[in-house]
């Protein structure tokens, strides 16, 4: 377990004991001592694709081979302009932008 001032780390709740989680799978957590956790803060991203989603991961490895991050108030990629493009269609009526943030 993991606390302040015990680490570097200046954690959100100063008083609170912190498992050191090393993988996801799934819906699920698992610390260091192999302890699981039903993941209910995971967030949206979490709560639909499920942590070590093996298709997320290469499709993640594939855009890091590339760059990791490009601002949005100077460049364009492909892969923000073909979801943009089938977002849209999605859309309702003569909605059709979309903007991405981080």
């Amino acid at each position: 377990m993991y606390r302040y001032p015990d680490s570097h780390v200046f954690y959100r709740k100063l008083g609170h004991e912190y498992p050191c989680i090393v993988r996801g799978e799934g819906c699920w957590l698992v610390d260091d001592r192999g302890k699981r956790y039903l993941d209910a803060v995971g967030g949206a991203f979490v709560a639909n694709l499920g942590h070590s989603n093996p298709a997320i991961a290469a499709a993640l490895a594939q855009q890091a081979n590339q760059f990791g991050y490009l601002s949005g108030t100077e460049f364009t990629h492909e892969p923000i302009e073909a979801l943009a493009a089938e977002l849209a269609d999605t859309l309702p009526g003569d909605l059709d932008k979309l903007y991405f943030s981080t």
